[in-house]
């Protein structure tokens, strides 16, 4: 349930479908009010796949040329975590989401620090890459996550691209990087996964050049109180 900023109560809630189809989730979300939001493919990358593309796919990131890019293990480097919390906070208005009713946040620096040490606590490594522009702010950043429990299988969490830094194969530059730094961290890693809106065909471009197919629909349902 989530409280939207002009004081109306909406419901969220997920169905999921074979890839391209319908069913009866859908039509059931319908007959009890719901609309669906939006539509996110969920896909997966096979990694011996990922590695055949790599070198092709490097010459096209040239154009980030000028951005430093830098990696990490779920700790940000203290000098850009001011820079870091400002892009978070641009992720729900700027990631196209379709319909669904979310709310920017903030994320000043204890929010950041407090959220790596429950990662820290429970295992969970969140390998970041973040493209850090001539003037030494946080341009973008993507992140690929993997647990100590289970070191074959991983997931992308988040990426986004300032919009005054896009332009620049930035997107690709940082999912190069993250897919990277995964493949040599993790020896007997065998693929990842991610989702992405429908609506959000610049990533799901980037995705599919980097081999991911899709393997389910989500459905983000939301209703109106």
């Amino acid at each position: 349930m989530v409280a939207a900023g002009d004081g109306r109560t909406t419901i969220q809630s997920e169905a999921y479908l074979p890839p391209g189809g319908s069913g009866g989730a859908e039509a059931f979300a319908t007959a009890m009010g719901y609309g669906v939001a939006s539509r996110e493919a969920i896909k997966e990358l096979t990694l011996t796949d990922y590695v055949a593309r790599r070198e092709a796919l490097a010459a096209e990131a040239d154009a980030a040329d000028g951005y430093r890019i830098i990696t990490f293990d779920t700790v940000c480097p203290e000098e850009h975590l001011d820079s870091f919390g400002r892009l978070l906070g641009m992720l729900m208005s700027e990631v196209p989401l379709g319909e669904l009713d979310l709310e920017t946040s903030e994320w000043p620096a204890e929010r950041i620090r407090a959220a790596e040490q429950r990662l820290v606590a429970i295992g969970r490594h969140v390998h970041t890459a973040m493209a850090i522009a001539p003037d030494g702010e946080v341009a973008g950043v993507s992140d690929v996550r993997v647990d100590d429990t289970d070191q074959t299988y991983g997931q992308v969490g988040i990426t986004i691209v300032d919009p005054a830094h896009r332009g620049h194969r930035l997107g690709l530059a940082l999912k190069l990087a993250t897919h990277d730094l995964a493949i040599r961290t993790y020896p007997d890693l065998v693929s990842l996964d991610t989702s992405n809106a429908e609506v959000n065909t610049h990533m799901n471009a980037v995705n599919e050049a980097l081999g991911y197919r899709t393997i389910e629909t989500l459905l983000e349902l939301q209703k109106s109180l």
